[in-house]
């Protein structure tokens, strides 16, 4: 976002308004209506970009001070505000939307891959398995056998690793003085 006023302008009349996106969810009961929510607010947003594009003068994508495209940027911070506002919340209330039908799963999954960040910590948090893992087609069993059997101790408690537990205690051995 630019640092001029008629930016800072821009961003509070119609971004700030629409980004208190917690506190609208809060009200809504069912995945399904949150989910339709965000494709309500994704439409609004396109359709003010298009009324705008469409308007005689493009006052409202080009700052007339910093010569920014401003709505591109706002644009942009919106979004992605929405998706992690959305994913932050089924995260907090995951144990609300355990029941979900094969099209919300569709949706969430979409939703995931758009964010920018936190694909994975958001993803292992509503479906238990990394995102990277999924999109590569590790299925679910490998990873929570992986998990279950603590295939980091595994090499650090080998004697032959290089920096291992083994290294590690002789190390502190050293430290004390046990050896000269």
């Amino acid at each position: 976002m630019g640092e001029c006023p008629e930016c800072i302008r821009l961003y509070q009349t119609y971004f700030l308004s629409r980004s208190a996106i917690e506190t609208k969810l809060k009200d809504i009961k069912t995945l399904k209506n949150i989910l339709g929510f965000v494709k309500l607010e994704l439409i609004n947003i396109q359709l003010f970009l298009e009324f705008s594009k469409n308007a005689s003068s493009k006052r409202h994508l080009i700052c007339h001070q910093c010569y920014q495209n401003t709505f591109d940027q706002n644009y942009k911070i919106f979004i992605g505000k929405l998706y992690t506002g959305l994913l932050k919340f089924i995260t907090d209330n995951n144990t609300r939307f355990i029941d979900r039908t094969e099209e919300e799963d569709q949706q969430l999954k979409y939703i995931i891959a758009k964010v920018p960040y936190n694909r994975n910590y958001y993803y292992k948090i509503i479906y238990g398995i990394p995102y990277v893992l999924y999109e590569i087609g590790i299925p679910m069993e490998h990873y929570e056998q992986r998990k279950a059997m603590y295939f980091d101790d595994l090499i650090a408690g080998n004697p032959l690793a290089s920096h291992g537990w083994m290294y590690e205690a002789m190390e502190n051995i050293k430290s004390m003085g046990a050896f000269v």
